[in-house]
């Protein structure tokens, strides 16, 4: 059956929204915005928008970083997990190889391989999370495709993913560089992370961490987003149940993790 007529074989009403008005009222007004993204999915340009905003904020943070300095502090993040494997001399000594190799030339895979990499990610990324979408809301029996639950997966998390992303990159441009964190959206103060030390108390600092207002936006987006595309018509309430269930699921996985690693 076409995706534009309804079970009764009447044509659906034509979607009335460009990208950009989606793009727009998905800020100001989501529920009519996605009833309209209902009637003609669509997920490229977010896709191209996305991986254009993730391109400028890599670029940006890796000119204005001390190339060492990001080295080490990238292999910082892997400490929790080498450092059941290797002596502290081991790591001492790969935190200074690292950094002698981030001061070498870059090759031309590794300055332009991210413009490749990145959209390719993205969509393995929210295929990924569409499926699990998918399967929450199956559970449910709220009719949902694998193709809407794709594109709400984009139009519902990627504008919050924007926003911050750009935030990221003028924090980028105003913080110290010493002080800028290699994951750019950790340059924007948003959640309630910084309360906890996450050297000492990682686990909880995960936690807190996850109590964020971009997180919260997401939420509310894919909940509406759903509830437009739902069969049965759920509510944004109703909708909102698995979506929260999944995202108490994410942060408990990760305070499981970082208390196994501690």
């Amino acid at each position: 059956m076409d995706d534009n007529a309804n079970i009764s074989g009447v044509t659906a009403e034509e979607a009335q929204m460009s990208f950009l008005q989606r793009l727009s009222g998905i800020f100001f007004e989501p529920a009519k915005t996605f009833e309209d993204i209902s009637r003609k999915r669509s997920w490229v340009a977010m896709l191209i928008l996305m991986s254009l905003v993730t391109l400028g904020a890599s670029y940006t943070l890796r000119w204005r970083m001390d190339p060492a300095d990001a080295a080490i502090k990238g292999m910082a993040m892997t400490k929790p997990l080498l450092k059941r494997f290797l002596s502290a001399e081991q790591l001492t000594q790969m935190e200074a190889q690292a950094a002698k190799q981030a001061l070498q030339p870059p090759s031309f895979w590794a300055k332009y391989s991210p413009i490749v990499l990145t959209p390719l990610t993205l969509y393995v990324v929210y295929v990924i999370l569409a499926a699990i979408f998918l399967l929450a809301f199956m559970m449910t029996g709220a009719g949902i495709s694998f193709r809407k639950s794709f594109t709400v997966a984009f139009w519902g998390m990627g504008p919050p993913a924007i926003v911050v992303t750009l935030l990221s990159i003028l924090f980028i441009f105003v913080k110290n560089p010493a002080d800028l964190d290699i994951n750019p959206a950790n340059n924007v103060v948003s959640n309630l992370g910084p309360l906890v030390d996450s050297v000492t108390h990682p686990a909880l600092h995960s936690l807190f961490a996850s109590v964020d207002l971009f997180s919260l936006w997401t939420i509310i987006l894919l909940s509406v987003g759903f509830a437009a595309m739902s069969e049965k018509k759920l509510t944004p309430g109703k909708a909102a149940v698995p979506i929260v269930a999944l995202w108490g699921l994410w942060v408990l996985l990760k305070m499981g993790f970082w208390s196994i690693m501690s």
